[in-house]
């Protein structure tokens, strides 16, 4: 019976990320082999960059051997998968015993910026109620399901049997006031698993029932912070745990205030600047980088 640890979660969630060849039925083990065999990662890696778990093909290649070595994750096998734009989005992973999980993915395309910006004033979003539409789908329950940024905001909207979510945003206003019988009676299935500086999960209204926050290395570039894979070590085990850092004090006291004291207009605008800020800023370092190489 399926029973992932943290850090097998979190592999899961970096995985999605890199948008391997994937068919339904197929056991994660043969699908990770034909990547490194084929050396069919490193396509994916160029043509699937994002400014949230942009990567080196090094640490990829870790990440790939260290689900082909866990025993739990090279047995499950793909039950469902759904792609956008030739670009997975959220994937059913089922082991032999008919456990389940799904992962959502993260901000992988600049459109989704604007349905994170209107996860910070409107009820439901798009991407959140896409997401609840894809769990209806599955003919399923006791549903685990995780992801990381957006994909861990997905995971706690839709919350089944229990919730992991990684450096996931929180919610707005609107939802809390709309849900919060539903909240209340959920909450306890969500589990926040967070860098220490990560400035993403501190955003808005935490909805979680435990938040634990992982010491990482020190990173240059402080956009780092944000992706999955600095939670692990080496060995591909969790950093040890340690206390929410006092910038992401700061940036919660500040997301929450801009949702709650600014006139909606003006709040909405602010907003909306800010994650178009975001997209151009994402665009920059990917064209920066292209230069240099």
């Amino acid at each position: 019976m399926i029973n992932l640890n943290y850090e097998e979660i979190i592999l899961l969630d970096s995985l999605i990320y890199l948008n391997l060849e994937a068919e339904k039925g197929e056991r994660l083990l043969d699908i990770i082999d034909r990547s490194l065999i084929n050396n069919e990662f490193t396509r994916f890696i160029n043509i699937n960059k994002n400014c949230e778990l942009e990567i080196s093909e090094y640490k990829w290649k870790n990440i790939l051997y260290s689900v082909k070595d866990n025993f739990n994750l090279n047995k499950l096998k793909i039950d469902d998968i759904e792609s956008r734009e030739n670009n997975i989005n959220q994937i059913c992973f089922i082991d032999d015993y008919g456990e389940v999980i799904v992962i959502y993915k993260g901000t992988s395309n600049l459109s989704e910026w604007d349905d994170n910006a209107k996860g910070a004033y409107e009820y439901d979003t798009e991407e959140q109620i896409n997401a609840l539409n894809y769990i209806g789908k599955l003919n399923h329950e006791n549903i685990t399901v995780s992801g990381h940024s957006k994909g861990g905001n997905k995971a706690q909207y839709v919350s089944v049997k229990k919730c992991i979510s990684i450096n996931g945003q929180g919610f707005s206003n609107e939802f809390l006031n709309k849900y919060k019988e539903e909240i209340d009676k959920n909450k306890y299935k969500i589990i926040t698993i967070n860098s220490k500086n990560d400035y993403v999960n501190c955003l808005f209204n935490s909805i979680s029932y435990e938040d634990i926050y992982i010491e990482t290395k020190y990173q240059i570039n402080p956009l780092n912070y944000h992706k999955a894979e600095i939670l692990l070590d080496d060995n591909g085990r969790l950093r040890s745990k340690t206390n929410e850092s006092n910038l992401t004090k700061e940036i919660s006291k500040f997301s929450t205030a801009l949702i709650s004291e600014l006139p909606n207009n003006i709040r909405n605008l602010t907003i909306d600047g800010v994650m178009g800020a975001v997209e151009f800023f994402c665009v920059m370092e990917r064209q920066m980088k292209a230069l240099l190489k």
